[in-house]
Formats: C-alpha cells, sequence, structure tokens
C-alpha cells in the first residue's frame, strides 16, 4: 500500500506554490514521524523554510531511500554531496531529494569513516542516474560504492595518477611542480601602450592606470 504525506494547499497567490509556514512545518513532522517509526536511526538534524535536513545510518540508506522514493513522493535525487571532515577522518554523504507534489526539499546525511575501504550501498536500484553522481564521488573523494559496476572506469581524470584530488590532504602545489615542472612567469602589458607601439600612436607621456 501507498503511503503519502497529506495533501497539503498552497498559497493561491503565490505563483510558484510555496506553503505557509504553519503547513510546512507540519509537512516535515509528518515526514519525519513516518521516518522514525520505520527506521530507528533516522534523527533531525537541522529544518529550515521547505527544507529538512535528517540523518541516518549508512546501512539504512537502502530501505530508507526505497521507502521515500515509493511511498512518500521524494521521486527526485538532486545530487549526492561529499565533505571531507578531515579533522574527524570522516566523509559526510548527504543526498539531495525533492518533493516536487509538496515543494519539500529533504537532505539525507551519514558519516563514514575516511578512506576505511569500506563500501557503501550504491542507489542506482532506486535512482539509475544515481551511477554519475557515484562514479564522480569515487573518483575525486576515492568513496567506494557497492553495486556500481561502473564507479572504476574513468569519469573525469582520464590517465590520472595519484590520490582522489578533491581529499583535503591533497597538495596541488606540490603534485603540480612533480607533474610538469617549474614554468616561467607570464608577461603582461597595458593594452594601450602594446596597441601604441604597434600602429605608432600611443603617448607615453601619459600616465597609465596602475603604474
Amino acid at each position: 500500500m501507498k503511503i503519502t504525506l497529506r495533501h497539503h494547499h498552497a498559497d493561491q497567490n503565490d505563483p510558484h506554490g510555496n506553503y505557509q509556514h504553519s503547513e510546512m512545518s507540519e509537512l516535515k513532522q509528518e515526514l519525519l514521524r513516518s521516518l522514525s517509526t520505520r527506521f530507528v536511526t533516522i534523527r533531525q538534524r537541522n529544518s529550515e523554510r521547505n527544507i529538512i535536513h535528517l540523518e541516518l545510518d549508512y546501512r539504512e540508506l537502502i530501505p530508507v531511500t526505497h521507502y521515500l522514493r515509493h511511498y512518500t513522493g521524494f521521486v527526485l535525487l538532486q545530487l549526492i554531496s561529499c565533505v571531507d571532515w578531515d579533522e574527524d577522518n570522516t566523509f559526510q554523504m548527504t543526498y539531495f531529494i525533492w518533493n516536487q507534489d509538496q515543494k519539500l526539499q529533504l537532505l539525507l546525511s551519514f558519516r563514514i569513516v575516511k578512506n576505511s575501504e569500506i563500501p557503501i550501498p550504491s542507489v542506482i536500484t532506486i535512482w539509475p542516474h544515481a551511477e554519475t553522481f557515484e562514479r564522480e564521488l569515487r573518483e575525486m573523494f576515492g568513496v567506494i560504492f557497492d553495486g556500481n559496476p561502473r564507479q572504476d572506469e574513468p569519469f573525469l581524470l582520464e590517465d590520472w595518477e595519484g590520490p582522489p584530488p578533491m581529499l583535503r590532504e591533497f597538495d596541488t602545489q606540490t603534485f603540480s611542480n612533480e607533474r610538469f615542472g617549474e614554468r616561467p612567469g607570464r608577461y603582461s602589458e597595458d593594452t594601450r601602450r602594446y596597441i601604441g607601439k604597434k600602429v605608432g600612436e600611443y603617448d607615453f607621456s601619459w600616465p597609465v592606470s596602475g603604474e
């Protein structure tokens, strides 16, 4: 049986279909009750306007997202992000999911140990386009997704040699120097002066801005 959030009517005078604050708060509380009674690790992290941010254990990711996608109207996965909390040696994964009917944005987050080689479940069986997000995060952060068969194929970095470049400990300057070596600096000349030299119409007694 499909379980959906109760329908709330948006302000008819609002062309964007926004809800009154009290109605949106009720929607978010209804969603939280619906999830917390079914999944033991769900807890609220933050809430503002039409956004609710929830946390969970990564091992409940598949059942929670399956429930959201098929039973509560959160049909659109917009993005998967990764934050490198180097101080805590963790990655924070966040799934941005949108409910078009209720105009409600859900952020679903969890943390995993950084570089632990423990895979997190792929959500491609729920949202096939998640393959693209997961491949990028695999390449940029080294996150492993269990169930994504293409995650080790080159995505943006062809023939890349080195650690994932979005890790905070990745030293861009050192990598560039070791890979490409030192390069001479560029010479820059004022445009008016350059054109004047070429066409012979520049009065060098005039001051140039910045000189």
